[in-house]
């Protein structure tokens, strides 16, 4: 390490011995390079070229049937950075790629576990609706919704997944496992300004990215990222005496693909809130998200093969799914501060979903309500 150039390596060890009730031995090794060359011209500017360079190396054993897969693959992340101090911008312009057999469970493993929770009523309960003609109630089990990724602790992943895990393309198509998603490579600029102890904070990102390898051999699926958010701190900008904040976001993600099977799937989320103290450290919460998604996308299926869990792709047109979902979620309530570290919040949530393409031979379309009351601690 010096001051114009810095270099961090880690190194990943996972494995997983198969014992008489598995059917499946892992052995999984990341290797990371992080250089960062960077050059500070007097006191405000600095211009600097960082990234991130990984390897994978991958084994299923698949000891039932005496089978071995061996998977090799990488992931780059390289941008250019500018950052000017006296106006607190940083700009990010870069590349990064992953290859399909990129294996790292570790950043791989997503929060929200489908596959272990959708379609439970033991976890989400039964409601019943009504066919579109008014008559004969049937019972129905929804499906995992935006608030319940928010709310539910019964989603939550608990364990590190050693293979790809399900996830529902209308909540993310683009990116599903993060930066670590396989089969992705593309370019994206960042434009920040500000800090955690600016009054005003401001960010908008851009990603065109597209498959490096087809899954229907006539086609690669090309995707497109908006991202825009903004956050004021009333109180800092103009002198008050009391806590008073907005926050506003933005995010718009594309995919389309031509070809003999065509994709076009679009999905739009706006964020809004306010936090304004009514009294001495008691704050009036209100907030709003909208959800949309349109379009088509591949089904798939998650199954086990012999242990070893794979997303099967169903790439045609008899395996295409049509989505038109909308959601909205409406939340106010208080919250009262006993210290910068600990606080309780007691929220009113209202909640609506419809599913303009299921309408046959039920309508899933439904809203609810929910409070929701929590105690945080800050260690």
């Amino acid at each position: 390490q010096g001051s114009i150039f810095k270099l961090g390596i880690n190194i990943n060890r996972m494995l997983d011995v198969p014992l008489e009730s598995s059917t499946v031995g892992f052995k999984n090794n990341v290797i990371s390079f992080t250089p960062e060359i960077g050059y500070d011209l007097g006191e405000d500017l600095r211009i600097a070229i960082l990234g991130e360079y990984a390897m994978s190396s991958t084994e299923y054993d698949l000891t039932s049937i005496d089978s071995l897969i061996s998977l090799n693959g990488s992931a780059l992340n390289a941008k250019l950075q500018v950052v000017y101090n006296p106006f607190k911008l940083k700009f990010n312009a870069g590349f990064r790629s992953v290859t399909t057999d990129f294996v790292s469970p570790g950043s791989q493993t997503r929060r929200v576990n489908y596959q272990a929770t959708s379609r439970q009523a033991s976890t989400f309960g039964t409601y019943y609706v009504s066919n579109t003609d008014g008559t004969d109630i049937i019972a129905s089990e929804r499906e995992i919704n935006l608030y319940d990724r928010l709310t539910q602790e019964s989603v939550y992943n608990q364990a590190i997944a050693s293979s790809l895990m399900a996830y529902n393309p209308i909540y993310g198509n683009v990116d599903p496992y993060g930066l670590a998603t396989p089969n992705r490579t593309g370019i994206y600029v960042e434009l920040e300004h500000g800090d955690e102890k600016s009054p005003f904070t401001a960010k908008v990102n851009f990603n065109s990215l597209s498959e490096i390898e087809s899954t229907n051999g006539d086609a690669y699926r090309e995707y497109t990222v908006i991202g825009a958010g903004v956050k004021a701190d009333f109180k800092k900008l103009f002198s008050m005496k009391k806590e008073a904040n907005l926050v506003l976001g933005y995010n718009s993600e594309s995919t389309s693909r031509g070809g003999t099977t065509e994709l076009k799937l679009d999905m739009n989320v706006i964020n809004a809130g306010i936090t304004f103290e009514v009294a001495n450290k008691l704050d009036l919460l209100v907030g709003a998200k909208l959800f949309a998604a349109s379009g088509s996308e591949m089904s798939y299926n998650y199954e086990s093969y012999d242990g070893l869990y794979t997303l099967n792709h169903v790439d045609s047109e008899n395996g295409k799914v049509e989505f038109d979902v909308t959601e909205q979620m409406i939340s106010a309530g208080l919250r009262a501060r006993f210290s910068d570290k600990s606080f309780v919040t007691l929220n009113y949530n209202m909640i609506t979903y419809a599913d303009a393409k299921y309408v046959s031979p039920v309508s899933l379309d439904y809203a609810t309500s929910q409070w929701y009351m929590n105690y945080t601690i800050k260690f």
